[in-house]
C-alpha cells in the first residue's frame, strides 16, 4: 500500500504496540535539505520509537522526563529498541552510508536516549541516487550528518507529539506525551516562546 505523500505518524503500522520515554511512540519522521551550495540533497529520516526511560526524555535541553515522573505511573519495561532508517537523494558509497547511519545515534542522543544494554537500536542509511553515479568527496559530507541528526532528532519527537493514550492487550495503559504540559515546560525555561 506504499503511496507518495504525507507518511502517517504515531501509533500506526509497526509503530501500534511501541512505547518511547515511558509515553506512547512508535512512527515519526523528519528530513532537511541541505543548502544549494553544499549541493541541494535531502535527507529524510523515520523512526520507530520503542525505547528510552521516562527519567531521560529531553526536549531542547529541557529534562521533560523527569519533570513528568509521576504522569501517570511508567510501565516497567525490560528491553527495548528503536529503528531508525535515513535516505538521501545524494549519491554516497557505502562507507559513507555507514557514516552517515551513524550520525543518527547522535540524534536520538539529543532526546535523552543512552543506548542501554537491553537496546537493540537499528540504524539504517541508503541513497536514492542513480547507480554508478561517482560518490561525493568526503569533504561534504559534513553538512549531510548535520542535517541526519536534525531530522533524527525531530522524527523521534514526531513520534510522541503524534502518540495518544492508549490500553495495551494486557490491559496497561500508556499515555500519550502531554503536550500542554510539555509546551509549559519549555516556554518556563526559554526554550520556546
Amino acid at each position: 500500500s506504499a503511496a507518495s505523500g504525507p507518511v502517517a505518524e504515531g501509533g500506526v503500522g509497526g509503530g501500534a504496540g511501541m512505547t518511547s520515554y515511558g509515553f506512547k511512540g512508535g512512527i515519526g519522521t523528519s528530513s532537511r535539505l541541505v543548502s544549494k551550495d553544499h549541493g541541494g540533497y535531502t535527507v529524510g529520516v523515520l523512526v520507530n520509537a520503542n525505547h528510552g526511560t521516562r527519567e531521560q526524555l529531553t526536549i531542547a535541553g529541557v529534562p521533560v522526563g523527569q519533570e513528568l515522573r509521576g504522569y501517570p505511573a511508567e510501565r516497567a519495561r525490560s528491553a527495548s529498541s528503536i529503528v531508525m532508517v535515513a535516505a538521501t537523494d545524494a549519491p554516497l558509497s557505502a562507507r559513507q552510508l555507514e557514516r552517515l547511519a551513524l550520525r543518527m545515534a547522535m540524534g536520538l542522543a539529543r532526546t535523552g536516549a543512552t543506548a542501554n544494554t537491553s537496546s537493540g537500536d537499528l540504524m539504517l542509511a541508503f541513497s536514492t541516487a542513480k547507480f554508478g553515479t561517482v560518490p561525493l568527496a568526503d569533504e561534504r559530507l559534513t553538512p549531510l550528518y548535520q542535517a541526519v541528526v536534525d531530522a533524527t532528532e525531530e522524527s523521534v519527537l514526531n513520534s510522541l507529539a503524534l502518540g495518544t493514550d492508549v490500553v495495551g492487550a494486557d490491559g496497561t495503559p500508556c499515555p500519550g506525551l502531554p503536550l500542554d504540559r510539555v509546551v509549559a515546560m519549555l516556554k518556563s525555561r526559554g526554550a520556546i516562546r
